[in-house]
């Protein structure tokens, strides 16, 4: 898995294009399975939909009380969306299993 969170190359990728470029948002990539997943602000995920032509379902928005907030970070929700999800639901254990997570880094 590989999780990309520069703008730039989320475009080169997907096609997302959007003016949210100052919050935290993250193109998943996996291996083995053939779509991404996108992860962004909520107000932001009917653009991933058009622009990156995933299916809701490959869409996960996080609430806007992670924008600019002191005591917490988009970050962090996508953190939990990997494991807390991956633990919780068994979609998310077939999809990604046991798999080494890559970030890319500028």
């Amino acid at each position: 898995m590989l999780v990309i969170t520069e703008p730039a190359n989320i475009y080169y990728l997907r096609g997302y294009d959007a003016w949210s470029f100052y919050t935290v948002q993250a193109l998943v990539v996996f291996q083995d399975v053939e779509l991404p997943l996108w992860i962004g602000r909520l107000v932001d995920s009917a653009t991933a939909h058009i622009t990156c032509y995933l299916p809701v379902d490959r869409i996960i928005p996080y609430p806007d009380v992670y924008v600019q907030a002191a005591d917490r970070h988009a970050s962090q929700f996508i953190a939990d969306e990997f494991f807390e999800s991956r633990r919780a639901r068994k979609q998310w254990e077939l999809r990604w299993g046991l798999t080494t997570i890559r970030i890319e880094t500028t």
